[in-house]
């Protein structure tokens, strides 16, 4: 009586802010001493608190067996907390499910409806398979139940044995059919539901309730269940292409008729969703869509405009005509505060460009990205924003540009003000600009310079926000195509002042090979060699020089052998400034006129290359692509241990040999390991122990220069080539015409018209239901049926003799007087036998053989539970056994070991 109730425990945590910890400790003390009483009403007090507790993430399963005892009481209210705590506390693996099995099955059939609902919704919540398959057929029949609620019940819980006892389904379905005409409409919504939930996984299976849902759909005035409806035609359509035709009509009377707006775009969407709206017959409601859509965005509700905008991108990839009216409504929804509506709007946009608009539309997506703007983005927000005004202006290799000086001024001020990651994606297309459009090299270059030049990048170059990669597309632009320059030399001049030391290696070789082509078309197209320009080319190759070396500490290899080349050649060309003679002022001496555009300025134009471009070679038929380019190498022998005086171990008697037996062994050893990997040939020096010759070894003080040791010249730069304006396609091989790119698809819209799997949200396992097929009877029903009429007829004939001689023995028995014991027949069967039905009498003599084991092999391992006792009607399946033919027989199984077979 002194207990504490849900109430006091709640004041008592509100109680104990700050110390919540301790208090719920306390009380799941008191909880477990509570429910260990012989109350059944402290029990449900403790099991009440225990399950708020839960909330809090405290564990109930030790209170398992307690809340079938709960779940057991006669008082509704007791139960009621039962089987919510067992909702709560009850997992797959609980032990005393098994206990339950009776408990539910009692309550179900109860005479309270009230006990009846909370069973069945317990029973819903901690479904396990057995369960399912011991109560499936009990809860069947609650569909008959005289009260709707029990039956509205009864149906949503079967879809939970359903799914985790698919095969319950079989015997259920029929009467599931039936409940779609039943006389109250709140159950056939939930047979609707559940068959619609049903469908999400295999739609096959209830094409045969088309005319009963078409009927529905055509008749009802609920405006849930007529969503249900919609949806599981939607799922339908697919595998029954005639729905299509039927289903225009009723769509296009619910979405002219219908204020309902959650039916409204689930008609909506399931015409742009299915092959209705390619449908010919479809034009009307197509477009009747699209101005019902065209509603949502004045509603005022962010979800309709969100899901208008979802539904237009679906029209995009069939009809696109139709949504250009709205492109006024979508632009408005680009500077929308609701980020989700926003992205989902600029998904369209990116579809909808023109020549005249897309000037437009990409000023006001770069004013998202300036820091004036009111939006607060995100990272990834703003490099989406970014790729979709790169992906605008390259449609159709850049042909809704007119001008690309502005499309060039877009992409370095992308550069400075997208804030984000997205260098690379910038590098790559200032490079692919400047490669395919010449006429736009004279505008771009003084624009790439001075972003390459900015002291404001260069500071930053460091952060990911600072877009540094897009600057190794600048330089490279500048220096490959030098020659669009009005004046290189300020240029240069600008780039030498740049510090590179501490960029990334990435940014070190793009600078020193972009200043030193700059260097060499500068120094090339000198005029004249007069002392004003010794002295200008002078400074410059020192300039460039010290350049060189403050990459020569690179941890990139390539980039750290580059700049020693520069090194190199720069030094050979002060030297040639110095010994240039004074009477050939006039000529711009050798090296720079001739080796230096050699080796860094090349004559051939770049054009870029279809990425398809390779697989459309033909292989020459001389060509054998399986033989080897060079014979194989012969395998190295292993090199044999020296003897006498060469082995470096005994090294005793080398003295004692003459200079030309040493010649002989130290050229027959060479010999031996001249293919040798790991020998190093001798150069110039050796060294040799107590007169003994070893292997040599290289000299390293004698090695050159790395600088002076390069023997390959670097990679040829494009020159630039004088033609007309043009943009440069993707080059494919002779012969080959390039495929036409594919019709883009819309956002967010497959390429396939069949309707894609929703979405699980909730996480249920459907896993049972997917390869489900009703239409195939189960193998083990259609035997066990067999088997059942086979052992009922022989039952009968049994029995057939037996009541003759009942008769006759209580005729006797009443002359005598004597009372007799009930027959064997008249006692009820134990728990674990199953009583035979009676069938039709089948002669035994015309059917020899009762079944086949290799038809049936589920009876020849029956489990001994299996109990049909003989004589009182019932016939142990463990008395199936083979005969000497291999067929089965029934056999007499007495109480001692030997057999006896049953004729």
């Amino acid at each position: 009586m002194f207990e504490k109730t849900l109430n006091d425990l709640i004041r008592g945590l509100r109680a104990n802010r700050g110390n919540e910890d301790k208090y719920i400790r306390q009380a799941v003390v008191e909880c477990r001493r509570e429910a260990s009483s012989q109350d059944l009403d402290v029990k449900a007090g403790a099991l009440l608190k225990l399950a708020y507790l839960n909330m809090f993430g405290q564990d109930m399963d030790w209170a398992a067996f307690q809340t079938v005892e709960v779940m057991a009481s006669s008082r509704f209210v007791n139960k009621r907390i039962g089987y919510m705590s067992a909702s709560l506390g009850f997992t797959q693996t609980t032990d005393v499910l098994m206990l339950a099995t009776n408990l539910i099955k009692k309550d179900i059939f109860a005479a309270n409806a009230g006990d009846v609902c909370v069973a069945l919704g317990g029973l819903a919540d901690i479904v396990t398979p057995d369960l399912a398959r011991d109560l499936a057929p009990d809860v069947t029949k609650l569909l008959n139940h005289s009260k709707a609620l029990v039956r509205r019940k009864a149906v949503l819980t079967l879809y939970k044995i359903f799914l985790r006892y698919p095969e319950a389904l079989r015997s259920s379905y029929p009467k599931l059919c039936e409940m779609l005409e039943d006389e109250d409409q709140s159950v056939v919504s939930a047979a609707v539901s559940v068959i619609t939930e049903l469908s999400r996984k295999n739609s096959k299976n209830y094409l045969t309730l088309a005319p009963a849902l078409f009927n529905l759909l055509t008749t009802s005035t609920n405006n849930w269940m007529l969503i249900k409806i919609v949806k599981l035609f939607a799922t339908m359509l697919p595998l029954e292409p005639r729905l299509v035709k039927k289903l225009i009509s009723p769509l296009t009377d619910l979405v002219q008729a219908t204020t309902a707006m959650s039916l409204l775009y689930e008609c909506i969407n399931t015409v742009v969703s299915t092959e209705i709206l390619s449908h010919p017959s479809s034009d009307f409601l197509t477009r009747l869509c699209v101005t019902k859509l065209r509603t949502f965005f004045s509603v005022g509700d962010q979800n309709l405009k969100y899901v208008a905008l979802l539904a237009f991108g679906k029209i995009m990839n069939t009809r696109p005509e139709l949504i250009l009216p709205c492109q006024d409504l979508i632009m408005e929804c680009i500077d929308d505060a609701d980020s989700s509506v926003r992205l989902r709007a600029l998904d369209l946009v990116s579809y909808m460009p023109t020549r005249s608009t897309l000037p437009d539309i990409v000023r006001r997506l770069m004013l998202q990205l300036l820091p004036s703007s009111k939006l607060s983005l995100t990272d990834d927000q703003r490099k989406h924003i970014v790729h979709r005004i790169l992906e605008m202006c390259r449609k159709e290799t850049y042909g809704l540009i007119d001008d690309f000086d502005w499309y060039m001024s877009v992409l370095v001020d992308l550069v400075k003000v997208a804030r984000t990651d997205i260098g690379g994606q910038l590098c790559d297309e200032i490079r692919n600009v400047c490669v395919r459009v010449e006429d736009i090299r004279e505008f771009a270059l003084p624009l790439l310079a001075d972003l390459a030049t900015s002291r404001e990048q260069l500071e930053q170059i460091d952060r990911p926000q600072a877009n540094g990669r897009a600057l190794i597309a600048a330089v490279w632009c500048v220096g490959e195509f030098a020659g669009a320059l009005d004046s290189i030399e300020p240029v240069l001049d600008r780039l030498l002042e740049v510090k590179p030391g501490a960029f990334q290696f990435e940014l070190q070789h793009a600078y020193l090979s972009g200043v030193i082509k700059l260097f060499a078309r500068w120094a090339s197209q000198l005029p004249r060699f007069d002392a004003e320009a010794r002295m200008a080319v002078q400074g410059k190759a020192r300039k460039l020089l010290e350049f060189a070396r403050m990459i020569t500490s690179a941890q990139d290899v390539e980039t750290q052998r580059r700049a020693l080349e520069v090194v190199a050649v720069m030094n050979v060309g002060i030297q040639a400034i110095e010994e240039h003679a004074v009477d050939l002022e006039e000529q711009v001496p050798a090296f720079f006129t001739d080796i230096m555009p050699s080796l860094y300025l090349g004559e051939a134009l770049l054009k870029p290359v279809s990425d398809t471009a390779q697989q459309h070679i033909k292989v020459p038929d001389q060509l054998d692509l399986d033989a080897d380019i060079y014979p194989p190498t012969p395998p190295i022998s292993p090199i044999q241990p020296a003897r006498d005086s060469e082995d470096i171990l005994g090294l005793e008697d080398a003295a004692d040999r003459t200079e030309e037996e040493r010649l002989a062994t130290r050229k027959s050893r060479q010999e031996r390991c001249r293919d040798d990997p790991f020998y190093i040939a001798p150069d110039a020096s050796e060294r040799s122990i107590s007169g003994g010759d070893l292997i040599r070894v290289a000299d390293l003080d004698t090695l050159p220069d790395a600088a002076q040791a390069r023997d390959e010249k670097p990679r040829r730069r494009a020159k630039r080539s004088h033609k007309p304006v043009v943009i440069l396609q993707d080059e494919m091989p002779d012969g080959v015409v390039q495929e036409p790119v594919g019709q883009e698809t819309a956002p967010g819209v497959a390429r396939s018209t069949n309707n894609p799997a929703p979405r699980n949200v909730l996480r249920v396992d459907h896993s049972g239901l997917a390869l489900f097929d009703l239409s195939k009877q189960d193998a083990s029903d259609a035997e066990v049926d067999e088997l059942d009429a086979v052992l009922r007829a022989r039952t009968e004939l049994q029995q057939a003799p037996r009541e003759a001689g009942k008769m006759q023995e209580k005729a006797v028995s009443k002359k005598r007087g004597k009372k007799k014991k009930k027959s064997v027949a008249d006692e009820k069967p134990s728990r674990n036998r199953t009583a035979v039905a009676s069938s039709p009498v089948i002669d035994v003599a015309t059917e020899p053989e009762i079944v086949d084991s290799r038809e049936h092999p589920l009876l020849v391992s029956a489990p001994a539970e299996s109990m049909h006792h003989q004589g009182d009607g019932y016939l142990d399946l463990n008395e199936i056994a083979r005969d000497e033919d291999g067929e089965l027989e029934v056999v007499r199984k007495p109480k001692r070991k030997s057999k006896k077979a049953m004729s």
